[in-house]
């Protein structure tokens, strides 16, 4: 098997608030379309929090759901205890499913993305053009670390908010 891809996939306000804990600050169609696109057919590794914000299994692809909890249980995911356990259950999942994809994206919240954008290799960005007061934010976006590979214009939504798509790829070190 080829190597695989680690991205984070996130939608953040100018600030980088991504929520309020329990859901986003928007609602914008063309992101949620983008999402399916980019991610359909991959493992997806989230927090507790942001399963139950979604409430259920997000179709044709795995939903990784990291939990302290060892009771935890719900229809459609597969607990992890740590990231780098939810990696290996991605990468078998991947394995298993003969996706053409080869990519495991961190799929929030807060302390997911904390812990996981060590191992990732890009950033799929939705730059919302809000500033919501909130504690939820996604990690500061290093420049020595990561470069922009893309960058959409600024779009207006069909539900009237400005944003715009960006990806960021890992700089490696030689």
């Amino acid at each position: 098997m080829s190597k695989i891809t680690i991205s984070a996939i996130v939608a953040s306000a100018k600030n980088r608030v991504i929520g309020d804990g329990e859901q986003l600050f928007w609602k914008i169609s063309e992101d949620f379309r983008r999402l399916k696109e980019i991610t359909m057919g991959c493992p997806l590794i989230m927090g507790r929090k942001t399963w139950d914000s979604i409430g259920k299994p997000l179709p044709g692809r795995a939903s990784i759901v990291l939990t302290r909890n060892p009771k935890w249980h719900k229809n459609g995911a597969i607990k992890a205890s740590s990231i780098e356990e939810g990696i290996i259950i991605g990468t078998n999942w991947l394995k298993n499913n003969g996706s053409l994809k080869k990519e495991i994206f961190i799929f929030g919240g807060m302390d997911i993305y904390n812990l996981g954008l060590v191992y990732c290799d890009y950033i799929y960005l939705t730059e919302v053009d809000m500033y919501p007061d909130s504690k939820y934010v996604f990690p500061k976006i290093d420049p020595i670390k990561w470069k922009v590979t893309f960058e959409s214009k600024i779009k207006k939504s069909s539900e009237g908010i400005k944003f715009k798509f960006l990806t960021y790829k890992k700089i490696t070190q030689k």
